[in-house]
């Protein structure tokens, strides 16, 4: 049993070998980081806590745009060229056609199958089709009703302009919101949702109370996050978090445990000692124990 498991690892590891011995994979490799160079800075465009719909959609135009410039046989005929130098000089097997087994008749009925004529002409439309694919995603991901949707209520919160969607959200006085709306953009300046919560946070009550409107509006916007990058990290949190050592944590430890954790920035700004001071004062019993902190 043991001689039969190493000798399928090596032949795992000898497969592997011989698959990155060959200028077919430096050439898949090429392309695949082509596509996706364009898709991880959008990613990591998209991750900033003060992103707003309208900027995010015109990201993902530009990406868009971007991939399609790239879908033109001068482009691809350079990747095709760099591919080829680095096989050469890696002294790999260089490109060529993969094997392709022809369709059953009753598939692909009297006519003569497809046959590209070199493997250049083969690798460049499994590259246009990448290209194609990334670019549909993009536009099902983000075409969407509920974006536009939160996008038309941002767009009424940053700009001040009513819109017919309003009329959706019985919870929402369309004339009390653009008076409120209007006094908000005479005296402050904000750019996105972030910038009119931080606002928010600072007033007073009384000037608060100006603005209970525009408070309902933003709260509508903040229960429905533009991207779900924020619950992301907190799975990511969580499996960080809720480890085999840890698994006998209550419910209201792990959620307590969780929230200090996601908001740890928050924490680094608390005065321990205060803190510590503050439990102590709470009973005699604990002040014999702990004695003064």
């Amino acid at each position: 049993m043991v001689n039969c498991s190493v000798r399928e690892t090596a032949s795992r590891a000898n497969g592997l070998h011989e698959v990155f011995l060959k200028g077919n994979t430096v050439l898949g490799l090429k392309m695949a980081a082509d596509v996706m160079s364009a898709l991880e800075t959008l990613n990591t465009s998209l991750q900033s806590k003060r992103q707003i719909i309208s900027g995010m959609m015109l990201a993902v135009e530009h990406v868009k745009r971007h991939l399609e410039n790239r879908r033109t046989e001068e482009h691809f005929e350079g990747l095709y060229v760099q591919a080829q130098d680095i096989a050469s000089s890696l002294d790999l097997v260089p490109i060529k056609m993969p094997h392709i087994r022809c369709p059953p008749k009753q598939l692909s009925g009297p006519a003569e199958p497809h046959i590209h004529p070199s493997a250049e002409s083969f690798y460049r439309s499994h590259y246009f089709n990448m290209l194609e694919t990334a670019a549909r995603q993009l536009t099902q991901r983000f075409d969407e009703p509920g974006i536009h949707t939160l996008g038309s209520l941002e767009k009424v919160l940053i700009s001040g302009e009513m819109d017919d969607i309003i009329k959706s959200y019985p919870e929402l006085d369309q004339v009390a919101l653009k008076v409120q709306l209007s006094m908000l953009k005479s005296t402050y300046q904000y750019s996105n949702c972030g910038d009119v919560v931080d606002l928010l946070k600072t007033m007073v009550p009384e000037v608060r109370s100006l603005f209970k409107q525009v408070e309902t509006l933003l709260r509508l916007l903040l229960v429905v996050p533009a991207s779900s990058l924020q619950a992301e990290r907190s799975f990511s949190a969580l499996r960080r978090l809720k480890t085999w050592l840890r698994t006998n944590m209550t419910q209201k430890r792990l959620n307590h445990v969780a929230v200090c954790h996601v908001h740890r920035d928050r924490l680094d700004i608390i005065d321990r000692k205060q803190v510590c001071k503050s439990l102590i004062a709470m009973s005699d019993i604990r002040k014999n124990v702990f004695g003064s902190f």
